[in-house]
């Protein structure tokens, strides 16, 4: 209400395919689905006018021509929601080491499913996979290069897929936010860890995807109720996902002080990071149930405390009521 009156807001988008109207003063915009860069940059080239993008993701080394990236958190919002949604705190019952769903295939989940399956085994997992393919979403299965990478995704293609693998009643008929953040769901009771198979992982990118074209990193990391639901459920979790998601909520006042290696949490690269996630895996093997529930107990405790007491919703609104006063003193 305080910038400009010609102001256009185009707000909680998903993935847009129009241009912005042309003849305001000022846009405003946000998302809420990965930012969508090559739309971005169409629209800094064809504006006259300023564009302010508010954000959850931090922006590492995006420029666009026009585009001004500010943080701007909905996340406090959305797992005190799921706070509300599930007011009864759940049991913990351990009985495995770790949980992940896989609803809609994509890279990195088929990674992951494979990799806690034949590592780990069903015996010691909650592993829920669809069938749910559609090509784009697997890079329509070409080799990476990478043979860590590719001789898992290999047993994936020749053992699993096309198989559905259950450990709920699920119903694909239910996928909306207040089903998917149940945080009464055994995969956050009784699984030590969750996987947390965020929607978007690509960090490390090349422009127009040439090896040989600069490189830049896609802001993040994007989370979804996959993540906060772990939060809100007091459970760990192993954010499969974009980089830095242990380091950005850190930041913000939570605590992941677990009793393993999180380094590769910093490693932006997609495919190296990945390695780094299976490398803990097969860690894993090593410690039962139980023991990897103690490592890690505490920091979940400590973050649903930060969360309840409102401290991380503190937080988060200092950061956005930063980003208010430099907006208006910029754009006023």
């Amino acid at each position: 209400r305080q910038l400009p009156a010609n102001t256009y807001c185009c707000l909680w988008q998903s993935f847009p395919t129009v241009d912005l109207p042309e003849g305001y003063d000022l846009y405003v915009i946000s998302f809420r689905e990965p930012i969508a860069l090559d739309w971005l940059k169409r629209q800094g080239k064809l504006s006259k006018a300023p564009i302010i993008l508010l954000h959850n993701e931090n922006n590492y080394n995006v420029t666009i021509e026009n585009v001004h990236f500010y943080n701007y958190y909905v996340w406090h919002y959305q797992v005190n929601t799921i706070l509300d949604w599930n007011p009864n705190p759940v049991p913990k019952n351990i009985k495995y080491k770790a949980s992940a769903f896989c609803h809609r295939i994509t890279q990195s989940k088929l990674l992951i499913f494979t990799e806690l399956a034949e590592q780990l085994g069903f015996d010691n997992c909650l592993l829920k996979l669809s069938t749910w393919l559609e090509e784009k979403n697997v890079h329509n299965r070409e080799h990476t290069g990478f043979l860590p990478i590719d001789e898992v995704s290999n047993i994936f293609w020749t053992k699993y897929f096309g198989t559905e693998y259950k450990f709920d009643d699920w119903d694909p008929r239910h996928n909306f936010q207040r089903r998917t953040a149940d945080t009464s769901n055994i995969a956050y009771s009784e699984a030590a860890l969750n996987f947390t198979n965020e929607s978007f992982h690509y960090s490390l990118m090349q422009e127009d995807g040439k090896e040989d074209s600069k490189e830049y990193i896609w802001p993040g990391p994007f989370l979804t109720e996959k993540t906060l639901t772990c939060l809100a459920a007091g459970t760990a979790f192993i954010p499969v996902g974009q980089y830095d998601t242990y380091g950005t909520l850190t930041k913000l006042g939570l605590r992941f002080d677990y009793g393993f290696d999180t380094t590769w949490d910093q490693d932006p690269g997609n495919l190296t990071r990945m390695v780094g996630i299976f490398n803990l895996i097969k860690s894993f093997k090593n410690y039962s149930a139980d023991d990897i529930y103690q490592m890690t107990v505490n920091s979940s405790q400590y973050n649903l405390d930060m969360i309840k007491s409102g401290v991380f919703y503190k937080h988060c609104e200092q950061v956005n009521q930063n980003t208010r006063a430099e907006i208006m003193d910029k754009f006023k």
